[in-house]
């Protein structure tokens, strides 16, 4: 390296040239500055010369000690104690070639951050839905309300019943859809809401969640009682509901326009086994031991109204066909839901 001396520009330090020295000699005996070769300093010719900025100190050193590794070792800043080799450190961030500021490092950091970050599997918090239509009913009732939701959302169609299948063993051949190992939220609606809750005795992870549903055979309204007492429901086949879409428009709470054709589209598909056996299994449904849940209910609901027992969610305006009409208020409550264990 040529001969060059130390000057401070900002937080670096830049090399110069050194100009020889063309002043005499100094006397013998004259306390004269020294360089870090134990040399006069004012010697003529080349020299390495220290210039330090004010403020900057440094020790002197034995005659002989000599070089760059001397100067890293006895080098201090200002306001700065030397502990543990420390000033060392410091100074060789000063050498000439050395930056304070690494830009270089500072872009590993920042790729190595990235690619941790981007590496990272997915949040095992998100949301997992499984959602139920109600009775006779498919996945048109969900069309407004699946946009809404966050998460993973699946539909589980209804299957055909077997001859004399209790309601137990019909939850199980559903739940198959369902992972043992996975927690999710188990939405049903109506009808699906007693499936839900039936299959959520199989799957210890997951959470029913009811809408326009009861939580157990006690909340089974008077008119339903009534139907099941009397038996009406065996002399009324559920085609008859076709004939009278207006009737049930009003029981279901049914709006005009878009809301009343998807009702009628639903009426029209209507499959008269599935709708028989499930509503003798609603209204002979066991509820023993039946699991916690959530509930919304809406405040105008003529199948299962509002009653004594608590609410966890109650939708003002709300009737059994709220699943349609007031889709924005549920998935607010449904996307709020803890996802827990």
């Amino acid at each position: 390296m040529g001969h060059h001396v130390f000057r401070r520009r900002h937080s670096f330090f830049s090399l110069r040239p050194a100009v020889p020295d063309a002043r005499p000699a100094a006397a013998p005996g004259r306390a004269a500055g020294r360089s870090l070769t134990g040399a006069s300093s004012r010697s003529p010719g080349h020299r390495h010369r220290l210039a330090l900025p004010a403020g900057i100190h440094h020790r002197r050193l034995a005659p002989g000690t000599a070089g760059r590794r001397s100067y890293e070792a006895f080098l201090h800043l200002p306001g700065r104690r030397a502990r543990g080799g420390r000033g060392q450190h410091a100074a060789q961030h000063l050498l000439p070639g050395r930056s304070v500021h690494a830009p270089g490092t500072v872009k590993w950091l920042v790729f190595l951050l990235a690619l941790t970050w981007f590496s990272m599997p997915a949040a095992a918090s998100s949301r997992v839905f499984y959602l139920l239509p109600g009775l006779g009913a498919d996945e048109r009732v969900f069309k407004n309300l699946l946009p809404l939701l966050e998460g993973e959302k699946h539909v589980l169609p209804w299957l055909t019943p077997e001859a004399d299948e209790t309601l137990p063993h019909y939850a199980a051949r559903m739940a198959a859809a369902v992972p043992a190992d996975r927690p999710c939220f188990l939405v049903g609606v109506s009808f699906g809401g007693v499936i839900a809750l039936e299959i959520a005795r199989l799957r210890p992870q997951s959470r029913a969640v009811l809408i326009s549903s009861i939580p157990d055979a006690d909340c089974l309204p008077r008119l339903l009682r009534l139907i099941r007492g009397t038996r009406a429901y065996k002399l009324f086949p559920p085609q008859w509901l076709k004939l009278f879409p207006r009737a049930g428009q009003w029981y279901f709470g049914v709006n005009n326009g878009e809301e009343y054709e998807l009702f009628r589209q639903i009426l029209r598909d209507m499959e008269p086994t599935y709708t028989r056996w499930a509503i003798h299994r609603l209204l002979h449904w066991d509820s023993s031991n039946v699991g916690h849940s959530i509930q919304l209910l809406g405040t105008h609901d003529r199948v299962f109204p509002p009653g004594p027992t608590p609410v966890e969610h109650l939708i003002p305006g709300g009737t059994h066909f709220m699943v349609v009409s007031h889709a924005p208020e549920i998935s607010r409550i449904l996307n709020a839901l803890p996802v827990e264990n």
